[in-house]
């Protein structure tokens, strides 16, 4: 750079006015963790190459079964119905439940009220327990899902009882009305 030329230059020496790279090659230490990090790259895709996200999967849902084998039962609940059907203890602690949570619309022994009955052979969202369950966790809040003739209001959510207790309630429907299917 010429400092003549620059006023702003004008003070500086002309010998470090310009910034400059002399050596030519990378730094020592950068260049070895390159060479390390590649090899270390190298070994690791050898060692494990099994990039399967199934496989993966799989084997995660396995490891959830051995290690929550109570929260993996509960899961089933698409492929067998309700894991918690025919539970002496799961049916009286969801009449509780039901009573509680469930019987200001649905009337405590659930014949109906605001809510529909839930004793006769009419299941307004579907009578399986899937259909049960995820009408009961997610509720029937859009005015176009509400079947009830006349509309008497919308279901709530009661997702915050968990899948235990929405289960344990389901027993309970199931022991009393034989048409709520597995």
């Amino acid at each position: 750079m010429n400092n003549e030329k620059n006023p702003k230059f004008k003070n500086i020496d002309p010998d470090i006015s310009e910034i400059s790279e002399n050596r030519g090659w990378l730094p020592a230490w950068w260049s070895t963790m390159l060479v390390v990090g590649s090899i270390l790259g190298i070994v690791y895709l050898i060692l494990y190459k099994d990039f399967s996200q199934a496989a993966q999967y799989k084997q995660e849902i396995a490891d959830f079964q051995k290690d929550f084998p109570e929260q993996a039962k509960a899961l089933t609940l698409g492929k067998s119905g309700n894991p918690l059907r025919g539970d002496i203890a799961a049916i009286q602690s969801g009449k509780k439940t039901f009573e509680a949570t469930c019987g200001a619309c649905h009337k405590p022994d659930a014949s109906g009220q605001v809510g529909p009955n839930l004793r006769d052979a009419v299941w307004l969202h579907g009578n399986t327990d899937a259909k049960v369950f995820e009408v009961v966790s997610k509720g029937v809040l859009d005015s176009k899902q509400l079947k009830q003739k006349p509309p008497m209001g919308p279901m709530p959510s009661h997702a915050h009882l968990g899948d235990r207790k929405i289960y344990e309630v389901m027993a309970w429907l199931a022991s009393i009305n034989s048409n709520l299917k597995p």
